[in-house]
């Protein structure tokens, strides 16, 4: 019975999670893209729910730290060879990931988690499918797919978005677009990949995504003359916006982190 308790909380705790994405671009258009999943306060959660006493005498020792920045570029420079030997297929997956990186951090002790998928642009084409990118490079770094492990429990899989939807961005000097759209299967409607008004409104799955947020930080070169979310954060030097909704919010409706930002006229 305690396992189960224990299976449930933990289930409970793990949507507490803040998925953070942030867009930067410079003067020349060029940028940077980066996701970032914190799991660090699902961490503290689950320690707190162990043998009375676990996190404070825990062995730091045996502790685990990792802090690893995984370059695509580099691994697939490394192996070139073995890659030019993969089937076309998996070989046209691992080159669209050049450029991609991955963070990860870690530390037992301090129950700190997080990771992050980005990419340095040189122009918004680059950014083309980013998502189905991310979701690869995910796969990609993953020892013996855990994050496919992860992914197979429904929980969990929501955490890494739809793999139906993409992301559309425009950039110019008088404006700027982020835009979700979707790819969906002829067999598959909207209705199948979001999040129905009935689950939505169920108390334990409140519960469970109660602490789980999804932020979007955009910092621009030039000031911002208006925006199109009303409860959206503009930086005091007016060139950033930030703003964040609940994840049931956006599993209801991916579009709800969609703007469009107006600059100043220089």
């Amino acid at each position: 019975m305690k396992k189960l308790i224990l299976l449930l909380a933990v289930l409970v705790t793990a949507f507490s999670c803040n998925v953070t994405e942030t867009l930067i671009f410079d003067e020349n258009g060029s940028g940077e893209y980066y996701t970032k999943y914190d799991l660090s306060e699902a961490m503290k959660q689950i320690g707190a729910m162990g043998p009375e006493g676990s996190g404070d005498n825990k062995d730091e020792k045996n502790s685990k730290v990792m802090d690893t920045l995984i370059v695509f570029s580099d691994i697939m420079e490394v192996y070139k060879d073995s890659v030019a030997a993969l089937p076309e297929n998996e070989r046209l997956v691992l080159e669209s990931l050049k450029g991609m990186y991955m963070k990860i951090n870690a530390n037992e002790v301090e129950k700190e988690m997080e990771f992050g998928v980005g990419l340095k642009f040189k122009s918004l084409e680059d950014l083309k499918d980013i998502q189905k990118k991310i979701r690869a490079a995910q796969a990609m770094s993953q020892k013996d797919g855990e994050l496919d492990k992860m992914k197979e429990n429904p929980m969990m899989s929501m955490l890494f978005g739809s793999d139906e939807s993409e992301l559309a961005f425009e950039y110019n000097d008088k404006y700027f677009t982020r835009n979700t759209f979707f790819e969906l299967p002829e067999d598959m409607s909207l209705e199948d990949v979001l999040l129905s008004e009935e689950d939505a409104g169920d108390e334990s799955f409140q519960q469970m995504l109660s602490n789980a947020s999804y932020s979007v930080n955009l910092k621009f070169p030039k000031k911002i003359k208006s925006y199109s979310i009303e409860d959206a954060k503009l930086s005091d030097d007016g060139k950033s916006l930030e703003y964040t909704f609940n994840w049931v919010e956006y599993l209801k409706n991916p579009k709800v982190l969609d703007v469009k930002v107006e600059f100043e006229d220089e």
